[in-house]
């Protein structure tokens, strides 16, 4: 038997339940197949062709890579953590949907308020707040398509570039320990780690 947790996404989708034990599972392989066969629906997101693009690994608290993972066997009390990446563009369909419903709903308001042929109604009352969810719903379909068709930029974490150059805009000499663009990181449990610096700045105060 070994204990797998999980983390995030794949949490939500098995029922929120974080601690599983599972039995007579061996590789990646069996665990996968333990979970698409009691969790349908992380199906679709286990099969994906980018898994191990967006799922971390960790065996015993080490981190595997995908060679490693496929080699990895369990045994008896071993823990497995499946940990989801955090993504920053969000949800792109749903932002289109959102738009649609908008825009539905504007369309609605005006057939109701006798609006539909009288685009001049829109600058009063009800009309204005048609206008808006139109404008809001259009707005949103551009953001989500928008988010679609772009790939997300490459991570890079290296500091050959930045390697701390000392900042003396605010007279505090703070170092850039990160590059402009790169995530800022997301600890799951008890750590301790360093630090990276997002912002500082500098306040002067009479004494």
């Amino acid at each position: 038997m070994i204990y797998l947790y999980l983390y995030g996404k794949l949490r939500n989708l098995a029922s929120n339940k974080k601690v599983h034990q599972v039995h007579n599972c061996n590789n990646i392989g069996g665990i996968v197949r333990y979970l698409i066969s009691n969790f349908p629906k992380l199906k679709s997101l286990l099969n994906s062709q980018n898994t191990k693009d967006s799922i971390a690994v960790l065996l015993n608290g080490k981190s595997l890579t995908p060679e490693e993972l496929r080699l990895a066997y369990f045994f008896k009390g071993d823990e497995l953590k499946l940990v989801p990446f955090i993504h920053g563009q969000g949800d792109r369909t749903g932002k289109i949907i959102a738009g649609i419903i908008l825009i539905i709903v504007a369309v609605i308001i005006l057939w109701l308020t006798d609006g539909t042929l009288g685009w001049e109604w829109l600058g009063t009352g009800w009309g204005m707040v048609a206008g808006a969810a139109f404008s809001a719903g259009v707005n949103l379909i551009i953001s989500g398509l928008t988010a679609s068709i772009m790939a997300p930029a490459n991570y890079d974490n290296s500091l050959k570039e930045v390697a701390l150059k000392t900042s003396y805009g605010f007279g505090n000499n703070a170092d850039n320990l990160s590059k402009q663009g790169n995530p800022v990181p997301i600890g799951y449990g008890t750590m301790r780690v360093g630090s990276q610096v997002i912002g500082a700045g500098l306040s002067a105060a009479n004494i």
